[in-house]
């Protein structure tokens, strides 16, 4: 029975290991005051997938200050939606404060900024660990059934 188990071990282990696809933020600018869809965290070092919805704007800008006072100033693409989005990088953990610069007429338009807290990369130790131990079993347990065959070939007169 173990034999049918410890595969689906190893593969829940190993598991969050896989590569994550970029984290969401969006920006809704059509309401009236502006509409920020999240996390509740983002993973330091790890894409973010910005998306602004955006009345008819010459440019977006999404612009911020990191924890260790470091300035971020991405600019988005328009895409053939009409929305605008790009891939932006937090590289420190801490809180960013973020807000979206917008151009409507050749007038500067900033959204109030609003907090991001991005932390570091959990630990994938136990999870390592985890798969070790399961192939160490996996491996003892072939070792016992392949002891127990040779025994009953090899039995004494």
């Amino acid at each position: 029975m173990f034999r049918f188990v410890a595969p689906m071990l190893l593969a829940l282990t190993l598991a969050p290991t896989a590569a994550l696809a970029a984290q969401p933020l969006g920006i809704d600018l059509y309401t009236t005051a502006p509409r920020v869809d999240k996390l509740d965290r983002y993973v330091a070092g790890e894409e973010v997938s910005v998306r602004v919805a955006a009345p008819p704007a010459s440019r977006v800008t999404i612009v911020g200050v990191g924890p260790d006072g470091s300035n971020l100033r991405l600019p988005l693409v328009q895409g053939p939606d009409g929305a605008y989005s790009g891939t932006l990088m937090m590289p420190v953990a801490g809180t960013w404060s973020l807000a979206a610069n917008t151009t409507i007429g050749g007038e500067d338009v900033s959204t109030e900024s609003f907090p991001v807290v991005v932390a570091e990369p959990e630990s994938t130790l136990p999870a390592l660990v985890m798969a070790a131990l399961a192939l160490a079993s996996i491996g003892g347990g072939i070792g016992l059934i392949a002891v127990r065959r040779h025994a009953q070939t090899v039995r004494p007169a």
